[in-house]
């Protein structure tokens, strides 16, 4: 059985459109604006998976200059009806190629990776949108499928990907464990 995008249907994209912040959507963007200004420098963005447009609109709100970015049209036009100054573009898989890359301060994604078949598709999409990043530019992504409150909104430092760095971070951890253990909330 392979991939269906179910949110490629009009019926479902204005159902979306409809469901707002004082409920069902508070919780998520919450403490975004907090964590925005103390993680992110610049003002170019990227809305990934943006849907009908609410957290494009709310990056907007923020001032920032963002495009929407989604893989289905029903979902895009009725964020063009929504916001018809916006910017909004249809992406297919992983391909992000229509984009400058480093030329964005912010990746945001909402949900995105929920909806996302595989972690080897989601690893692969997370790369190609930390290509799209400036040397300091952040990816946030907010999620649901986690089992650690602490990492349901996780906060990317895009530091080119290197797996030099990577490596290095690790060794450290390592020998220095008592310095990097998290400390528990009750």
């Amino acid at each position: 059985m392979g991939f269906s995008n179910v949110y490629e249907d009009a019926e479902r994209a204005e159902a979306y459109s409809k469901l707002e912040f004082p409920g069902t959507y508070y919780l998520a963007y919450r403490d975004l604006p907090k964590i925005i200004r103390r993680y992110v420098r610049g003002r170019k963005a990227v809305d990934f998976g943006c849907g009908t447009g609410r957290s494009t609109r709310f990056l907007e709100k923020l001032g920032f200059d963002v495009v929407g970015v989604d893989v289905s049209e029903d979902m895009l036009k009725k964020a063009r009806e929504l916001d018809p100054k916006g910017d909004y573009r249809l992406t297919k898989d992983d391909d992000f190629s229509q984009f400058e890359k480093q030329a964005y301060d912010l990746v945001l994604s909402v949900f995105t990776f929920d909806n996302i078949p595989t972690m080897q598709n989601k690893v692969k999409i997370f790369t190609q949108l930390g290509r799209l990043l400036r040397n300091q530019g952040r990816i946030i992504k907010r999620s649901l499928l986690t089992r650690n409150i602490r990492a349901r909104m996780g906060i990317v430092l895009n530091q080119g990907f290197s797996r030099e760095q990577t490596r290095k971070k690790r060794r450290h951890r390592k020998n220095n464990p008592d310095r990097h253990r998290r400390q528990e909330t009750s």
